[in-house]
C-alpha cells in the first residue's frame, strides 16, 4: 500500500493527459464535460487531503499546486463561457493541456518525491481518505442524470413502491435481475429486490428495501488502478445507499 497514493494520482493524472491529448488533437469537444469533471474531482481530492499534509514539508512546493489549479479552473470558467465553435476556445484547450501537463510534471519529480518524508501510514491514510472521497463524488453524481419510472415491460416485486421510485436512464435498457434479501438470484414472483444494470456495465443499481432505511443502492465497479471498469472484469466495487428520493442515507 506504501505506493498506492502515488499510483492513484498517476492513473488520476495520465487520464486527464491522454484526454486532454484526444480532445486537443481531433480538434473537438465531446469529452470536455468528462475532462472537467474528472479534473476537478482530482484536484478537490488533493486539496483536502494531499496537500495539508505535505504544506509542512513543502510549503512554497504546495502553494504553487494550489495555484496552478486555480489556474486550471480559471480556463476551465473561460471554456464555459465561449462557443465551442469558436477559435478561441480551441485556444483555452491548449493551453488547459499545457497548463495540466507542466503542473503534473512539477507535482510527480518535486512534490510526490518531498512527501515520502511522511510516514508510511500517513500515507496509507491519505490513499485511502481519496479513494473514498472521489468514489463517493463519482456515485453521487450518478443520481444527477436524468431519472425516469420503472418502465412497464419491467415486473416490479411486491414491497416496492413502483409509482414513487425513479432510476437513472442508463439504466432501463440494461440488464435486469431478481434477488432475495441477501442479494440470491430469485423468482421474480418471490424476490424483494431488482437489479438494473448500466448500459455501459459499469455500475449497477438495486432496488428494494435496503438497511438502514434506504431503497436505492448504486455500485460502482473499479479496477485494480481504481479506473472504473465493467463488472465482468471488476477488482473491487463501492456502493452508496439513497433513500427513493436520492438522498444519502447514512450507515
Amino acid at each position: 500500500m506504501t505506493e498506492e497514493l502515488y499510483k492513484m494520482l498517476k492513473d488520476d493524472h495520465n487520464q486527464v493527459k491522454d484526454l486532454l491529448k484526444e480532445a486537443v488533437d481531433n480538434k473537438e469537444s465531446s469529452r470536455f464535460r468528462e475532462i472537467k469533471d474528472k479534473l476537478s474531482i482530482h484536484m478537490e481530492s488533493e486539496e483536502k487531503y494531499f496537500y495539508p499534509r505535505v504544506m509542512p514539508i513543502d510549503k512554497e512546493g504546495i502553494d504553487r499546486s494550489f495555484k496552478e489549479h486555480d489556474e486550471a479552473r480559471q480556463i476551465i470558467e473561460d471554456m464555459e463561457n465561449i462557443h465551442w465553435k469558436e477559435k478561441e476556445w480551441m485556444d483555452k484547450l491548449k493551453q488547459l493541456r499545457k497548463t495540466v501537463e507542466n503542473h503534473v510534471e512539477k507535482e510527480e519529480s518535486v512534490i510526490f518525491p518531498e512527501s515520502e518524508r511522511l510516514s508510511t501510514l500517513k500515507r496509507e491514510e491519505i490513499a485511502q481518505q481519496i479513494e473514498e472521497e472521489q468514489t463517493s463524488r463519482k456515485l453521487g453524481s450518478i443520481p444527477n442524470a436524468k431519472l425516469v419510472s420503472l418502465p412497464e415491460s419491467i415486473e416490479v416485486p411486491r414491497g416496492i413502491p413502483a409509482s414513487d421510485v425513479k432510476v437513472p436512464s442508463m439504466y432501463v435498457q440494461g440488464d435486469v435481475e431478481y434477488e432475495d434479501d441477501h442479494g440470491n438470484k430469485a423468482d421474480k414472483y418471490e424476490a424483494t429486490h431488482i437489479r438494473l444494470t448500466g448500459v455501459d456495465r459499469r455500475t449497477d443499481i438495486v432496488i428494494g428495501p435496503v438497511e438502514p432505511k434506504g431503497m436505492i443502492k448504486l455500485t460502482m465497479y473499479l479496477s485494480d488502478k481504481n479506473s472504473a471498469a465493467t463488472k465482468e472484469k471488476a477488482a473491487k466495487s463501492r456502493s452508496k445507499i439513497f433513500d427513493k428520493n436520492y438522498r444519502p442515507v447514512r450507515k
